[in-house]
């Protein structure tokens, strides 16, 4: 079976199959913030946390959202993720913040203020 690949959803909020396609979203962002959303299906704080980013997404336009399955175990080690959802908040490729868990709050916050 091949692997998913990078699918565009309603505006910058994309589901990402593979490293590859992760690698290729990282420097078409360039400076923009990227959050990247590690989640799990059977994790019902990741699925709690869906619409929140979706509804980011609608509101930041200039902010690009990646949400990536904790089972693609390269990026999981990579940025040493290992409960969902996990959030990485990336600048220029490199990670300027992380947060743990369904906090809806402190996610909007850090998308605010990591923007600029």
């Amino acid at each position: 079976m091949e692997p998913e690949t990078t699918t565009q959803a309603e505006n910058n909020s994309l589901n990402v199959g593979t490293t590859e396609d992760f690698h290729t979203q990282l420097v078409e962002a360039g400076g923009r913030l990227v959050v990247v959303h590690f989640h799990s299906d059977e994790s019902n704080s990741s699925k709690i946390m869906v619409p929140k980013c979706k509804e980011l997404a609608d509101v930041h336009k200039d902010v690009l959202f990646l949400k990536v399955d904790i089972g693609l175990e390269d990026m999981a080690e990579r940025y040493n993720v290992s409960m969902t959802p996990t959030f990485l908040f990336l600048k220029n490729g490199k990670e300027v913040e992380a947060i743990t868990g369904a906090n809806e709050r402190r996610l909007e916050h850090l998308v605010h203020k990591l923007k600029r």
